[in-house]
């Protein structure tokens, strides 16, 4: 009989210059590969709020992976995001 992968609980905590959202419940997950799927659902679902609401997208914040207590994986917002563009990139500014 196979054994199941051992679950861990992750807090994904969500922090920005001004902004601090801490998730006290947490969720488990078997590995680090499903903690980041969970990280970059969870900034594209806050950031297309953000855009639904007409409020402007503050790359600034980011969310921290924590398990017992240790930030084990960080994703910045703009991490979380494919940006194309056929305007000037900043290094032709």
């Amino acid at each position: 009989m196979a054994s199941s992968p051992a679950l861990t609980r992750f807090h994904l905590h969500i922090r920005g210059p001004d902004t601090e959202i801490l998730d006290p419940e947490g969720s488990v997950h078997p590995d680090l590969r499903s903690v980041r799927a969970a990280m970059i659902a969870s900034a594209r679902d806050m950031l297309a709020h953000d855009l639904l609401e007409g409020r402007p997208l503050d790359l600034r914040c980011r969310i921290d992976a924590e398990s017992d207590q240790v930030i084990v994986a960080t994703l910045a917002w703009q991490d979380a995001l494919e940006i194309l563009s056929d305007g000037p990139q900043l290094n032709d500014i």
